[in-house]
């Protein structure tokens, strides 16, 4: 619409003002008028021209519209084969699974099982062992331990050792219920193990009693008994 006339376009054209474009492109009439005078003359559009409008016509516009369709499909063709390159083909994938699936040696296997049975000792309703899924916890569970021997460089006897003193620990066996915990406090699990009487468990008799062992006087204790022997000074 121009004013209240109503003007009919066809593809490639459009209504043009000498005055609107100078003042959209920050030019003088002059200049805006030289260009047009130029682009007539090179045939790249024509002007019909009427007393309160102009329509210029694109010269070969739909052969411009047919280029940019072609570069389109060309550019949006070259984007799917780069996709496509560059996504992971389903060997590739398998790759990757078979990279990240984690492996273990059959003694961090048995640690792992040994890990397993103490811990349903203690609490038959462990959520994990008691439900059908021992073997997949258990076969987690050996990762860790493995992580712990291969690269930790702790010996299977020393993992086993601590890992049987965790689960007779009051503290530690509810506490360590997994082998990645196991792992994560190895450090003063072996340390507290070592101040507490490494030998304990192992000095037990088959009906549960101890022999030749002690328990360690405390502070407090040996206190008391330097008082009591002053009294004989």
């Amino acid at each position: 619409m121009i004013g209240y006339q109503q003007v009919s376009l066809e593809s490639g054209q459009f209504v043009f003002g000498r005055q609107q474009a100078a003042a959209d492109l920050d030019l003088s009439e002059n200049v805006i008028r030289t260009c047009l005078t130029r682009l007539i003359s090179t045939n790249n559009l024509t002007i019909k021209t009427t007393n309160k409008y102009s329509i210029i016509t694109i010269v070969n516009w739909h052969s411009y519209q047919n280029g940019q369709e072609e570069n389109h499909q060309q550019n949006h063709q070259q984007l799917n084969q780069e996709v496509t390159s560059k996504s992971p083909t389903s060997h590739h994938i398998q790759e990757v699974k078979t990279l990240k699936k984690e492996t273990f040696s059959p003694e961090s296997l048995r640690l792992s099982g040994l890990l397993a049975d103490l811990i349903l000792k203690n609490n038959p309703d462990h959520s994990r062992l008691s439900n059908g899924g021992r073997d997949s916890t258990v076969n987690r569970w050996a990762v860790d331990i493995d992580k712990l021997i291969r690269i930790d460089r702790q010996t299977p006897e020393m993992v086993e050792k601590v890992l049987r003193w965790s689960q007779a620990d009051s503290f530690w066996q509810a506490n360590i219920l997994s082998g990645s915990k196991l792992r994560e406090q190895w450090d003063r699990l072996k340390v507290q193990m070592q101040n507490d009487g490494t030998d304990r468990i192992n000095q037990r008799k088959p009906d549960g009693n101890n022999t030749n062992v002690h328990s360690p006087v405390t502070a407090a204790e040996s206190a008391k008994l330097r008082k009591a022997m002053e009294k004989y000074d």
